[in-house]
């Protein structure tokens, strides 16, 4: 722990130890899952060791509290390869960082206290079992931000130095693979603009896959600006008939009158994201609302 920290947890130097042991292995195992700590064994390269972990593990459960660089990282690991993850923060951080802040984290009590133990185990065990069981083994990031390529899985040696050689030499190559993607993207999609055309950045885009991830990627904002609402689950994002795409939120509800705030709210927000509401039903356990492209329809009106 870093020290400016520990007086934040009772000037405890070991309070992470304490809460893995306390909480987070209780939690886990009360899941129906088998915790693997982060931790490596014998000469075992600890980064190599612990990429293995997040390749192989079939849940993983994240802490952002302190917002750890080395947390965010092996989230990072996490999310290219489109693998699933529960998210947990103590209750002493007041904020996340808006990109994660789509999915659902859990808060817990950092102080441990005995007489809440067994309510914060049970509390944590049902959010990492209903993570998983949500994510359908896939990353929630994806689905709110409309990524499409998956990274590959490193191949870890069992020289240290040869594992360090091969980590290095892969963030390098997807480092290069995804500047290089962005660079292609960028040339082929920017066209000169004419002066009857809107001024607006996104008007110059003319690829339809590039298109269509920055919509969603809109659309992935705005859809976690509603789950941020008391009583508003998390919501995924579909493309409807008439090529709409739509935020999808679970319901128990049969009728459209039972979600009148949720719409008032979604048709209050789009135009923060260049999105007009257009339409809500529900269907199949979902209450679904239907956007439309503000930018593209004020494109099109300027042709």
């Amino acid at each position: 722990m870093r020290d400016e920290h520990i007086a934040q947890y009772e000037d405890d130097p070991l309070h992470w130890k304490h809460v893995l042991e306390a909480l987070f292995i209780k939690a886990v195992e009360k899941a129906g899952f088998t915790p693997v700590l982060p931790v490596a064994n014998g000469s075992d390269l600890i980064q190599a060791s612990i990429i293995d972990q997040l390749v192989n593990s079939e849940m993983m459960l994240c802490d952002l509290s302190t917002h750890n660089p080395n947390v965010f990282f092996e989230l990072g690991v996490r999310t290219s390869l489109n693998l699933p993850v529960a998210l947990v923060r103590d209750s002493e951080d007041v904020a996340i960082p808006f990109d994660v802040s789509a999915i659902n984290t859990y808060s817990y009590d950092p102080s441990l206290r005995l007489w809440n133990g067994d309510q914060q185990t049970g509390a944590l065990a049902d959010h990492i079992r209903i993570a998983h069981e949500r994510s359908r083994n896939v990353n929630q990031l994806w689905r709110y931000f409309g990524i499409e390529k998956t990274a590959e899985a490193p191949v870890a040696s069992d020289d240290p130095t040869s594992a360090r050689l091969e980590v290095i030499e892969h963030m390098l190559m997807s480092q290069t693979a995804v500047l290089k993607e962005t660079r292609e993207l960028a040339f082929s999609a920017v066209r000169p603009q004419s002066k009857s055309r809107s001024s607006d950045p996104g008007a110059q885009v003319s690829d339809p896959k590039l298109i269509l991830a920055r919509r969603r990627q809109r659309l992935g904002r705005l859809g976690a600006a509603l789950a941020n609402l008391d009583g508003v689950p998390a919501p995924s994002i579909a493309k409807n008939a008439a090529g709409n795409l739509s935020l999808a939120f679970e319901t128990s509800s049969s009728t459209n009158s039972d979600h009148d705030e949720l719409v008032m709210r979604a048709s209050e927000l789009a135009p923060k994201y260049d999105l007009e509401l257009v339409g809500g039903r529900v269907r199949a356990g979902h209450f679904v609302l239907d956007f439309a492209d503000a930018r593209a329809r004020r494109d099109s009106d300027l042709i």
